[in-house]
């Protein structure tokens, strides 16, 4: 997927964590509110690009160890345990991004970070269908938006 793709599904996470907050943008504005949560709201904006990083690193293959879910699902174990609401929050957006990928014809890998690479294989990166993906995450944002209001 696309940068511009991640980031909106980023956002649609970020929503989820304001509702789940019983949150709104009224209240997220709110100077204290905001400081409370801001740094969350960061860490899923920035791990749901995050795992794309590998692209940067020489020497590691794309969607290999960034993109492994195993190493995203233990630090969320971890944040729950310690309560790191910031930890919680980038792990979860890094899972956003490798379930978003994991539509795509490479898909990503499951069992070992550089082993194969599994997927419903739906969507080809910059596609048409990752156009329609975007209209279906939207959807699906403005159902959750409604079911929670």
């Amino acid at each position: 997927m696309l940068k511009q793709t991640h980031l909106f599904a980023g956002t649609v996470l970020v929503e989820g964590f304001l509702l789940y907050n019983n949150l709104d943008l009224e209240n997220v504005v709110h100077p204290r509110v905001f400081a409370e949560n801001a740094p969350a709201i960061g860490a899923a904006m920035i791990g749901s690009i995050f795992p794309d990083i590998d692209i940067k690193i020489s020497g590691l293959s794309h969607r290999t160890l960034t993109h492994w879910p195993l190493l995203y699902g233990f630090g969320i174990l971890a944040a729950k345990w310690s309560s790191d609401k910031i930890v919680m929050m980038f792990c979860l957006g890094c899972l956003m991004h490798i379930f978003l990928d994991a539509f795509t014809k490479r898909g990503v890998p499951v069992f070992h970070p550089f082993g194969k690479k599994y997927g419903v294989k739906l969507v080809r990166v910059g596609g048409i269908s990752e156009m329609f993906f975007c209209l279906v995450i939207f959807i699906a944002a403005l159902g959750l938006w409604q079911f929670w209001h």
